[in-house]
């Protein structure tokens, strides 16, 4: 009998591709892994990130994280506690200087152009999409390639430390 597992995808990951969905599940399943992520080592464009875990690991991590940064960014103590069997699905080519994640206004101008063009023309787009496009019309990646990936996270570090 399997674990109750969860699946997390955030709000701010309007692009999300269902295949790379798929392929964790079938990954975290295969490997009977407490926690399996693409978003450990940051091979996939940020924005694709989606992690699956046991239910009882997160109750572990709720129980026992006392630092803000992780509560509120759920996983991480899970990853770095040291007690759990992590697995990790990495894409095979990098695309973590992409950005499809909606964090900050420059955000919404691009993810604004994506949709008006690549929802167009494929409601039902993946990665593979995305990349083609925004390969196609570099102009459009000027929109938010400064934003630093995770700041958010980075953020909530600091926080922990004052």
């Amino acid at each position: 009998e399997h674990p109750l597992n969860i699946v997390r995808v955030t709000a701010d990951c309007p692009c999300i591709d269902p295949e790379i969905i798929d392929q964790v599940i079938i990954k975290h399943l295969n490997e009977q892994n407490d926690l399996t992520s693409n978003c450990i080592s940051e091979t996939f464009p940020d924005g694709l990130d989606v992690e699956v875990f046991n239910f009882n690991v997160l109750k572990y991590a709720w129980q026992e994280a006392k630092k803000k940064s992780d509560r509120e960014h759920v996983t991480t103590y899970i990853k770095q506690c040291g007690r759990y069997k992590i697995g990790e699905l990495l894409s095979e080519i990098e695309y973590n200087e992409y950005r499809f994640t909606l964090d900050e206004p420059e955000d919404y101008l691009f993810l604004k152009d994506i949709f008006n063009n690549v929802y167009t023309e494929n409601n039902n787009f993946r990665m593979k999409d995305l990349i083609a496009y925004v390969k196609d019309h570099s102009e459009v990646c000027m929109l938010n390639n400064e934003i630093v990936r995770n700041e958010g996270y980075m953020i909530s570090l600091k926080k922990d430390n004052e």
